[in-house]
C-alpha cells in the first residue's frame, strides 16, 4: 500500500515536472529572432540577434502590431544620420496601436531614434538612443511608460509632442540640445530623472494653443547651464513633502534639484535654515511654473 502511494506521488511530480518544462521551453522558443531590419505585422515577442550598422533604409524596425515585444538584447541599430530616417517606427495608419514594448535597444545615426507615433499602453525601458536628431519621440501617444533609458548627442533627447498621460520615470539625457521637450502635451508625470549637460535647456515646455499644461514634474536632477524654458501655462514642479529618498539621497521628496555647472544654481545655493533638504524659499521658473519645494545640497538632519 505505501509503495502505491510513493509510486503515485514520484508519478505526479513527473507529471509537474514535464509540465513546467515544457511551459519554459515554450516561453524560449516563443521569441522570434531578428538579424535584419524588416516589418512586425504580428503579435509576439521579437529579439534582435545581432547589431545592425550602417543601415540605409528610410526605416528599419517597423511595427505595425498591438501586442509585440521587441527585445534589442543590448545590440544597435545604426544608420546613416540621413533625413528623415526612423531606426524603430511604430505606427499603424489604420489603427491605434497597444501595448507595444521596445527594450534593451542601442539607437544610432538616425532622424527619429525611437519613434511611437499613435500609440496607447506601451513602453519604452532600458533603451540607449545617442547621435539621432529626435533620440526618443513620442507623438500622439498617451499611457505609455519610459523608464530607464539614456539618450544622449541627440536634439531633443527624449520628446513628447501632442501626447499626454504618459510617465517618464529615471531616464537620463545627457548631453543633448534639450534634455526632455516637452511640447503641446498635457498631464504627464515627468520624476526621477537627470537631465544634465545639455547645451540649450535641460527640459523645455511650449504650449501650443491650450495644450502643453498640467503636467507634473518632481524630483529630477537638472545640472544645466539654461535648466528651463517654459512658454506654457502652469505645471506642478513639486509634490507634496513627505519622506523619501529624493534624486540626490535626501530624505523628504519634495520638488527638482536646480544646480548649474558652475555651482550657481538655486539648489546650490538657497538657504535651507532647518537643515530637512528642501530650500527655504520657493523657485520662479517662470510665470506661475514655481518649484515649491525645491531640493537643496544640504540633505537628510531632519
Amino acid at each position: 500500500m505505501t509503495i502505491h502511494k510513493n509510486f503515485g506521488v514520484h508519478t505526479l511530480r513527473k507529471s509537474i515536472l514535464i509540465v513546467v518544462l515544457t511551459l519554459l521551453f515554450a516561453n524560449v522558443v516563443s521569441s522570434k529572432e531578428i538579424d535584419s531590419c524588416q516589418t512586425i505585422s504580428s503579435p509576439g515577442e521579437y529579439m534582435l540577434n545581432t547589431s545592425i550598422t550602417n543601415s540605409s533604409l528610410f526605416s528599419c524596425i517597423n511595427i505595425t502590431s498591438s501586442d509585440v515585444i521587441f527585445d534589442g538584447a543590448g545590440f544597435a541599430i545604426d544608420g546613416t544620420a540621413t533625413s528623415g530616417t526612423k531606426g524603430v517606427y511604430v505606427y499603424n495608419s489604420t489603427n491605434v496601436l497597444r501595448n507595444v514594448t521596445v527594450k534593451n535597444l542601442k539607437v544610432t545615426d538616425w532622424y527619429y531614434g525611437i519613434y511611437y507615433l499613435k500609440t496607447q499602453n506601451g513602453t519604452l525601458s532600458w533603451n540607449t538612443a545617442s547621435s539621432n536628431i529626435y533620440g526618443i519621440l513620442l507623438s500622439q501617444s498617451s499611457y505609455n511608460n519610459l523608464t530607464r533609458n539614456t539618450a544622449s548627442l541627440n536634439s531633443p533627447g527624449i520628446m513628447l509632442y501632442q501626447s499626454s498621460y504618459n510617465s517618464l520615470t529615471n531616464n537620463t539625457a545627457i548631453s543633448n540640445a534639450y534634455g526632455i521637450d516637452l511640447s503641446s502635451s498635457n498631464f504627464n508625470i515627468i520624476t526621477g530623472n537627470n537631465a544634465s549637460s545639455n547645451s540649450d535647456n535641460g527640459i523645455i515646455l511650449f504650449a501650443f494653443g491650450f495644450t502643453g499644461n498640467y503636467n507634473i514634474i518632481y524630483n529630477n536632477y537638472f545640472n544645466n547651464t539654461n535648466n528651463s524654458r517654459i512658454l506654457s501655462l502652469p505645471n506642478t514642479w513639486n509634490t507634496t513633502k513627505k519622506p523619501g529618498i529624493n534624486i540626490i539621497g535626501g530624505t523628504y521628496l519634495g520638488g527638482n534639484f536646480w544646480a548649474k555647472p558652475d555651482g550657481t544654481g538655486f539648489s546650490q545655493t538657497c538657504a535651507d535654515s532647518d537643515g530637512d533638504g528642501i530650500c527655504d524659499s520657493p523657485y520662479v521658473l517662470y510665470g506661475n511654473n514655481i518649484d515649491y519645494l525645491p531640493l537643496a545640497n544640504k540633505q537628510g538632519k531632519k
